[in-house]
């Protein structure tokens, strides 16, 4: 079920962002081509500053969806983050 998305995403507003990641890859390990789910994993691993993987995350998502706003403003977000302006 792609129900894993929306808990994925509850996590991480709930601040769970290691629980956030668990759930999403998991999830994405079926479902690879979930894009927010993809999203949800990039924004969670950002507060993990694990900002490679993020990157690589929200970089598929701008592959397959170049308007997805989300994932713009979490690649701007990872530039910011590296003083990248």
């Amino acid at each position: 079920s792609i129900a894993f998305a929306q808990l994925g995403e509850e996590l991480r507003r709930a601040g769970a962002y290691e629980e956030a990641v668990d759930v999403c890859q998991a999830g994405l390990a079926r479902h690879a081509g979930y894009l927010s789910a993809r999203v949800t994993l990039g924004r969670a691993l950002i507060e993990l500053a694990r900002l490679d993987e993020a990157q690589a995350e929200l970089a598929i998502v701008v592959q397959a969806a170049p308007d997805n706003l989300a994932a713009i403003r979490g690649l701007a977000e990872i530039h910011q983050r590296r003083g990248e302006m």
